[in-house]
């Protein structure tokens, strides 16, 4: 499918129009039900032409990279320039993401890299400016059970072998390694509920985590989203199915966490460790292996158990450091943006905080030789106290361009 620019910018405009006449929709006076459901109908049509669109919006995005009119491009025929441009675009990494090229390189062409540096980077100006992102509006424990969240707290024994998986991690930073000190709860979402007159079925979302507020630490042992779940299902079998509004892990960690410590505020605001077990997801360990290769270890496999650790680096100006972009890829990662989001959507409770270092390590003795790498990652937390807001309030705002 191909579009002039004039027909793109048409179906653009047309874009517009239908959104502004659904808002225009739900604020004229009617009934609550009717005037969500009516909207709800007109978003599945906005997003049908938005999925139509999606082909043309590949071609224009490739004849802008190419230099060429929209109308003269077919991605197939130009697939081999793209591949081209890729291998540029990695080649010149720093260049694209400086902005020194006279012409910005499309989203589309940039690596898994070069999105999840620019993913660390904004995650990491909300840190110190939460003005700049969106806000959660989660702060009730009771809308876990409304969505259909159900919790089970297991037994010290249960969590036993989950944090054996750490315990090097535990011990090499001064940490209890006893399962009594831990909290081992899960929440699963298997109960259907009702929202907008429509049944929302389970997905079989879960997320499994250790807490120890005493020494304010989190461990993920296991964490599959509602989004996931659904999307490994077989085609035409619930594979569309709507999601609960209520999904992310920094939500749902948020609200258990406050409920937790409840009754102590001082340790409300003591979150000083997450780690991740294991990590399976494909574009992480690409990162971890892309990170490893990119501060000399030509493998990308990292060490055992003190493992390397990513820290944040800016220069004598207080400006960015160059060394510091694998840390930025890590923080986009998705195994670690989830903490990044709990961090800067609930400072109220948790207070200001940031990601302070981020250490992986692989727990497999034969990795790279047959065995599958499996890296393992704790984030280390820590306050930001006023002196260092003042000094950072130039790099928040320049950060605050990515927002």
């Amino acid at each position: 499918m191909r579009l002039s620019q004039r027909q793109w910018r048409a179906s653009l405009s047309g874009l517009v129009l239908t959104a502004a006449w659904i808002c225009y929709y739900i604020l004229t006076p009617s009934s609550p039900e009717d005037r969500l459901a009516h909207a709800y109908s007109e978003f599945e049509k906005l997003q049908a032409r938005i999925d139509e669109l999606h082909g043309a919006a590949l071609s224009y995005n490739l004849a802008h990279a190419l230099g060429k009119n929209t109308s003269a491009v077919d991605v197939e025929d130009e697939f081999p320039k793209l591949k081209s441009l890729l291998a540029s675009a990695e080649k010149s990494s720093d260049d694209v993401q400086n902005g020194a090229h006279s012409k910005r390189v499309p989203e589309i062409l940039l690596t898994t890299y070069q999105k999840l540096v620019k993913k660390g980077r904004y995650l990491w100006s909300i840190l110190d400016n939460p003005d700049c992102g969106p806000k959660s509006r989660w702060v009730n424990y009771a809308e876990l059970d409304s969505w259909g969240w159900v919790k089970t707290e297991y037994p010290p024994v249960a969590g036993a072998d989950k944090l054996g998986r750490f315990v090097d991690a535990l011990d090499g930073r001064g940490l209890s390694t006893n399962e009594g000190d831990y909290l081992d709860i899960s929440w699963d979402h298997k109960k259907t509920t009702r929202h907008y007159r429509t049944d929302l079925e389970p997905t079989n979302g879960e997320y499994g985590n250790l807490f120890n507020p005493t020494q304010g630490v989190i461990i993920a042992y296991s964490n599959y989203s509602p989004a996931y779940k659904v999307s490994q299902r077989p085609k035409g079998q619930g594979d569309k199915a709507p999601l609960p509004e209520l999904k992310q892990w920094s939500d749902i960690i948020f609200l258990t966490w406050k409920d937790l410590v409840a009754v102590s505020p001082a340790q409300a605001k003591g979150l000083r460790y997450v780690l991740r077990h294991n990590v399976l997801n494909g574009d992480t360990k690409e990162i971890v292996s892309k990170a490893m290769k990119k501060v000399g270890v030509k493998s990308g496999i990292p060490p055992r158990w003190p493992g390397y650790t990513f820290r944040p680096k800016f220069g004598p100006n207080g400006k960015e450091d160059k060394a510091m972009e694998p840390f930025l890829a890590m923080l986009g990662t998705p195994n670690c943006m989830g903490v990044a989001w709990l961090l800067a959507q609930h400072q109220e409770v948790l207070g200001k905080k940031r990601v302070k270092a981020i250490t992986v390590w692989d727990r497999n003795e034969s990795s790279g030789q047959g065995v599958e790498v499996a890296p393992s990652i704790l984030l280390e937390l820590e306050d930001v106290v006023e002196e260092e807001e003042d000094e950072e309030a130039g790099l928040s705002t320049r950060f605050c361009e990515f927002c």
